[in-house]
C-alpha cells in the first residue's frame, strides 16, 4: 500500500550516479527493464486502464501493483529496491482502493486513480477464503487517516543506503555514494588542494559495516515504515496468487515479434538472391 513513495517528484535527483545514472536513464527513456515491452513483471501490466471485464474479476483484498512512470521518487523506490514495481493498492470492493499518500496519508479513493498514461497497473488476485479476505480488508480500513509523509520515503533510502535494512542492500549503491562525495569534493581539491567531505567515505563504510553485523542480530520488523514493493510480491506470489495481466498487448507483441521475424526473414532472402 506504499503509493507514497511514486507521489514526490524530485527527491531522488541528488543520488543519480554511474549505476544509478544509467538506471535513471533507462527509466526516463523508458527503455531497458523500463520498456513497454520488457519480459519482467510489469512489462505484462495495463498502462493508461484496466478493461472493465478484468475489474469485474476483482475481490476485496486483491493487490494491485504499479509502475509510475515520470517520477524521480518512483524510480528511487524502484532501484533501490531492485523493484519493479514503484507502490501497490488494496483493493476493497466497490470500485474502491485503499493506498497511502505523501499529502493526505492512507486514503480511499477510486480504482481509476491509478488510470493514466504514466501508470502501469497488475493485478494478483489471492487465494484467499472469503473470511480472510474479510480481515485483510478490515486491518486495511483501520489504517485511513495514517500519516506518511516525506520523512517515510527519505527514511526508507537511508536505511537502504546505510545498510540498515541490508536484504536490500548492494554495494553498487555504495560506490554510487562514494562517487558522489567525491565529485563534491572536486572543487576544494582545486581550489584548497586538499578534502573537505571526501573523508566521510571511512565514516560511511564504517556505518556500512556496523549494519551488516546489526542486521544478523537484530534485522528490522516488517512494518509500514520497512516494506519494501518487492517484499509484497514475493509473499503473494509464494502464496499461490494469480495474475491478471493485459492478454491483449501480449497478444499484440507476440504479433509484431511476428512480424519482425517475417520481415527479416524476407530482407535475408532478398540480400541472398542478389549475391
Amino acid at each position: 500500500m506504499v503509493k507514497g513513495e511514486g507521489c514526490i517528484k524530485n527527491a531522488g535527483d541528488g543520488l543519480n550516479v554511474i549505476f544509478s545514472l544509467i538506471d535513471y536513464g533507462n527509466y526516463v527513456r523508458l527503455s531497458g527493464r523500463y520498456a513497454r515491452n520488457y519480459r519482467n513483471l510489469m512489462g505484462r501490466a495495463f498502462q493508461g486502464g484496466v478493461p472493465a471485464d478484468k475489474l469485474q474479476k476483482l475481490k476485496p483484498g486483491d493487490v494491485l501493483f504499479v509502475q509510475t512512470l515520470g517520477s524521480s521518487t518512483s524510480w528511487l523506490i524502484m532501484y533501490l529496491t531492485s523493484s519493479q514495481v514503484s507502490h501497490f493498492a488494496s483493493y476493497i470492493g466497490g470500485g474502491k482502493i485503499i493506498h497511502a499518500t505523501t499529502n493526505a496519508g492512507v486514503v480511499i479513493e477510486p480504482i481509476e486513480s491509478l488510470f493514466d498514461k504514466d501508470t502501469r497497473v497488475l493485478i494478483a488476485q489471492l487465494d484467499w477464503p472469503d473470511s480472510a479476505r474479510k480481515e485483510f480488508v478490515s486491518n486495511q480500513m483501520s489504517l485511513v487517516g495514517t500519516p506518511y509523509g516525506r520523512s517515510v520515503v527519505y527514511l526508507k533510502a537511508y536505511q537502504v543506503l546505510s545498510g540498515r535494512d541490508w536484504s536490500h542492500f548492494r554495494w553498487k549503491f555504495a560506490a554510487d555514494v562514494i562517487l558522489m562525495l567525491l565529485i563534491l569534493d572536486m572543487p576544494a581539491l582545486l581550489t584548497l588542494h586538499y578534502p573537505v567531505v571526501s573523508w566521510l567515505i571511512p565514516i560511511y563504510l564504517t556505518i556500512v559495516g556496523f549494519h551488516s553485523l546489526l542486521w544478523k542480530i537484530y534485522p528490522l520488523k516488517r512494518n509500514e515504515l520497512t516494506v519494501k514493493p518487492n517484499d509484497m510480491i514475493a509473499t503473494l506470489m509464494s502464496s499461490g496468487a494469480a495474475l491478471i495481466y493485459d492478454e491483449d498487448f501480449m497478444s499484440k507483441q507476440v504479433r509484431d515479434e511476428i512480424a519482425m521475424l517475417q520481415d527479416y526473414a524476407r530482407r535475408r532472402s532478398v540480400n541472398h538472391s542478389r549475391r
